[in-house]
């Protein structure tokens, strides 16, 4: 199957090699046609504007989407505008044949966060808001089962960060583990 990897850092795979992030260890894995169209800063605005480009181009079966931590961190968006993104986004993929599969961003860790990146960024707050999300994401997967997936990372990922917001490469290699999991069903 063809799969697209749509959203932020965590899908380029900053700051590691593409070849070590979670996209290049699921399409090993899984030995899916995966392809990875992450871009550092992304936010929901910026995967449902190049959906078209990045996503419906390639006509996959199926499209993974990682994005919402930059909303909060950097365009002070609130988690029902995030959600409404993720609502836009499965409406595309749905109407031209693509899963859309949406995977819960992981919490940030404040303290580390605070240090390496924004002065002045209320990572605690961030998170509260990434946990208000998760639950409208939960909500969403349950009432859209057999249409739309979500994977739960938030409280699956225990593989750390780079710097309170970046996956490690321990981090990448256990997403990989727990979305192929999730999608052992597709073929």
């Amino acid at each position: 199957m063809k799969i697209v990897c749509i959203g932020n850092s965590n899908v380029n795979g900053f700051p590691h090699p593409r070849s070590r992030c979670w996209v290049s260890l699921f399409r090993e894995m899984t030995g899916h046609s995966v392809i990875n169209k992450g871009i550092n800063g992304d936010s929901t605005d910026g995967v449902l504007q190049r959906f078209a480009s990045d996503v419906s181009a390639h006509r996959p079966g199926m499209a993974i989407v990682l994005s919402g931590t930059n909303d909060f961190i950097l365009l002070g968006r609130g988690p029902e505008e995030v959600m409404e993104n993720y609502r836009k986004m499965a409406g595309l993929a749905m109407g031209q044949g693509i899963k859309p599969v949406f995977l819960i961003p992981p919490l940030t860790e404040p303290e580390q966060a605070s240090r390496a990146w924004l002065d002045g960024t209320d990572y605690h707050a961030c998170n509260r808001q990434l946990a208000e999300l998760r639950g409208m994401m939960l909500e969403y997967g349950e009432a859209e089962a057999g249409n739309a997936q979500v994977i739960d990372l938030q409280t699956a990922y225990t593989g750390g960060f780079v710097d309170g917001i970046h996956l490690t490469e321990e981090g990448h290699a256990q997403a990989a583990q727990l979305i192929a999991a999730a999608l052992a069903h597709i073929e």
